[in-house]
Order: structure tokens, then C-alpha cells, then sequence
């Protein structure tokens, strides 16, 4: 048996993803899968990079080109964030005969097995994804987005996908209705449109499948947010910069898992680029900043 995993990036981003794919197959030994990526071209210097990392593996390889212009028209948000978001609304379509589907973001480190994600049931639900941990941003954009108030607004950077029921619903035609005539209410791409039609209709993961910063950055954790951070399997690095474990400046306390995983790529070498300004601003001053708001 072989399971579906699919991914979303550009050219521009092939270093991240293939530290993702790296993470990914080494942590999920023994098992078959095929594995897609979303973009709107491959260089082929590029797809020879990804072929080269999976040598080895039970994994086979498929390039999925995705017409970009489709969505142009729609609000992207957060500057961090690129049109190649969008392109996980096309996952059901474009495998539709998956019973479910895993997506991952490109910006993530897989640090344990997530095969049991395909044994989970859906009961009913669109999602399993895990809870966005941006507490004020998620409550804030939940009554923003008319949601209600039971429902829990998640991070879309780590979707097990029913396929069978969001094409029976034509989720991805109502997602996108939605990001075209809300534009003032989009902060993160087609996550917020995701969670506005969603409405609650999601299972929850533990913490341990979402890492966020969000969650890593609180002053106070809880006995049980700690034990997932432990026992994680996967780190997602949310946020632009300076939460990105690429920048010089990075104050993500899991920037090593990036590394780590980094070293295996053909990226090895990699250096960020000096940024002492950054450095100053965010990994001395910040911390000061955050024990005096919270005294």
C-alpha cells in the first residue's frame, strides 16, 4: 500500500521543500508513498534535486504543474505568504480517486511517523488539522469571519484532506467563492477562506502534528503543550521573518531541526546571510521587551 502525500512550492522555495522531503522520508522508513508537488513549472535542474533525495526510498516522485493564473484574482495577506497556497484547494479534484489526501507546507520539518494520519477517523469531517495556536489572531479572525463561536479556527499548513467529502460538498468552489468577495477580510490566503466555509467541520489533531511558533513564543505552557513539543512530528515554521529558520535572525527555538535535516540536502553548505541589525532587534532587545509586558 502506498500513501498520498502532497506539497506546494516554487522554484524559489526547492531548498525548503526538499528539507521537508528529506525530514519526511527519513522519519516515515518502511513505508511506501507517492509524492507530489504542486507548482506552476519545474526547472529541471530542480526536479533532478528532488529525484536525487528520494534515491533510496519507497517513494515515487510526480510533478504536478497548477495553472496560476486561476488565482490571481484572490488576496493572499500576510507578505510572507505566495499564490502557491492556494493550490492545496485543487488537491480533491486532482485526486479524486484518494479516499484522503496529505498535505504539508513547505516550511516544516517532519520529526516523527505520521503514517497513523491515515487511519484517523473523519467522522463526518472535512479536515483532521490541528488548532491554530496564534490564540488572538484565531478568535479575533473567527468572529471576523462570521464563524461560529464553537468552531476552531486551524492551521491549514498540515491538512489530512477527505477527499470523497469536500468534492460531494464542492468545498473548493465555495472556498474560492469566498476569498473572490471577502478581500477585506483575508489576512492569511485561503486558510481564512478554508476556516470561514469549514465553520468547525474539522477533527482535531494533537499539537505534537503542528508545532507553530505561536506556541513555542508563550511565557506560560501547560503541562500537556510541553509533552507534545516533546513528542513532536512536526515543526512548522510559521510566521515570516524573523521566525524562518533560513534567516540569520531567526528566533525560533527549533531552528536546528531546519539545520539538521538541511545538512542531508544539497543545500548543505547553505549560509544565512549576516544580519546583525536583526539579530539585535529580535534575539536581544525582544526578549527584554517580552519580560517587561509581561511583569
Amino acid at each position: 500500500m502506498s500513501y498520498t502525500v502532497v506539497f506546494a512550492a516554487n522554484n524559489d522555495y526547492i531548498q525548503h521543500f526538499l528539507v521537508a522531503l528529506k525530514s519526511f522520508l527519513v522519519n516515515n522508513e518502511g513505508y511506501s508513498f507517492n509524492i507530489y508537488l504542486l507548482n506552476e513549472g519545474l526547472s529541471e535542474e530542480n526536479e533532478a534535486l528532488i529525484l536525487d533525495t528520494i534515491k533510496g526510498y519507497s517513494a515515487v516522485f510526480k510533478n504536478v504543474v497548477v495553472e496560476e493564473k486561476m488565482f490571481e484574482h484572490l488576496h493572499i495577506g500576510a507578505k510572507h505568504l505566495s499564490i502557491q497556497t492556494f493550490f492545496r484547494l485543487l488537491i480533491p479534484e486532482l485526486f479524486n480517486e484518494e479516499k484522503r489526501v496529505l498535505y504539508l507546507d513547505s516550511d516544516i520539518v517532519v520529526t516523527g511517523s505520521l503514517v497513523s494520519l491515515f487511519d484517523i477517523d473523519f467522522e463526518d469531517n472535512y479536515v483532521l488539522a490541528v488548532k491554530d495556536t496564534f490564540n488572538t489572531y484565531a478568535e479575533d479572525t473567527k468572529r471576523k469571519l462570521g464563524m461560529r463561536k464553537e468552531s476552531v479556527y486551524f492551521n491549514a499548513g498540515v491538512l489530512v484532506i477527505n477527499i470523497a467529502k469536500w468534492r460531494e460538498d464542492k468545498l473548493a468552489e465555495r472556498i474560492i467563492d469566498f476569498a473572490s468577495k471577502n478581500p477585506t477580510l483575508i489576512s492569511y490566503a485561503d486558510q481564512d477562506s478554508i476556516n470561514a466555509v469549514i465553520d468547525g467541520k474539522v477533527k482535531l489533531l494533537p499539537l505534537r502534528y503542528n508545532i507553530q511558533f505561536s506556541l513555542l513564543d508563550r511565557e506560560k505552557k501547560s503541562a500537556d503543550e510541553e509533552a507534545e513539543i516533546l513528542n513532536r512530528c512536526i515543526v512548522h515554521y510559521t510566521g515570516g521573518y524573523p521566525y524562518k529558520p533560513w534567516f540569520y535572525a531567526c528566533i525560533n527555538p527549533l531552528r536546528g531541526e531546519y539545520m539538521k535535516y538541511l545538512k542531508q540536502t544539497f543545500f548543505k553548505d547553505y549560509k544565512a546571510k549576516k544580519d546583525y541589525i536583526g539579530v539585535v532587534k529580535y534575539k536581544i532587545l525582544r526578549p527584554i521587551y517580552k519580560k517587561i509586558k509581561h511583569r
